[in-house]
């Protein structure tokens, strides 16, 4: 016998959508933007891997240069600001995750119209990352001053364009799929970062 009924209502009573995102207009200042930018440029830039078990730089799904801003005196101001957008993102979309911190440094990321910049459709979850709950992408570059790179999400059938302004801040589940188009002239730069939980089993 199997009986579900009490379970599924327990489910359905919720409201909550994981395939959607949080969005803030305007995150930080410019001045707060200005001092993370130069904290991504003193980072030692290199070509962005997929997959975390090796080196693995495949660009055809992967075409961007990454830095690691570490967690120290001078950036922690940025943790504690994104902290505080991800919990309250959390609580604001019914998320409920079990926030527990940063597992990983934050990803200081160039993509360059110079050689169509960008990432194909990917989540942020799999071997040796699946304690990652939430993905949030700060963006750092006026959209004016490249072309294409535009951040996208999948529900499906469905494809959400994220707005391109500068200093928003999107936050969405890191198990939801998600590319960056190429950018096809200038250069587009941004923040990434990820909060942790428990291990999906």
């Amino acid at each position: 016998m199997f009986y579900s009924d009490p379970f599924i209502n327990h489910y359905k009573s919720k409201n909550v959508d994981h395939y959607n995102y949080y969005f803030y207009e305007n995150a930080f200042t410019d001045e707060e933007l200005g001092y993370i930018m130069e904290w991504g440029e003193a980072t030692d830039l290199q070509p962005g891997e997929i997959g975390t078990a090796d080196d693995n730089v495949v660009t055809e799904i992967r075409q961007s240069e990454v830095g690691w801003i570490e967690f120290q005196e001078g950036t922690q101001w940025i943790y504690d600001r994104l902290a505080y957008y991800a919990i309250e993102a959390n609580e604001e979309m019914n998320w409920n995750f079990n926030l527990m911190g940063f597992g990983d440094e934050m990803q200081y990321t160039k993509y360059y119209g110079t050689n169509k910049g960008h990432y194909s459709w990917h989540g942020d979850i799999g071997p040796m990352v699946s304690h990652r709950k939430l993905s949030m992408v700060l963006q750092l570059t006026d959209p004016e001053e490249y072309d294409g790179g535009d951040l996208e999400i999948s529900i499906g059938s469905i494809t959400l364009k994220v707005p391109r302004k500068k200093n928003s801040l999107t936050i969405f589940p890191s198990f939801v799929l998600h590319r960056v188009l190429p950018v096809t002239s200038g250069e587009r730069r941004s923040l990434v970062s990820w909060i942790s939980g428990q291990n999906y089993m």
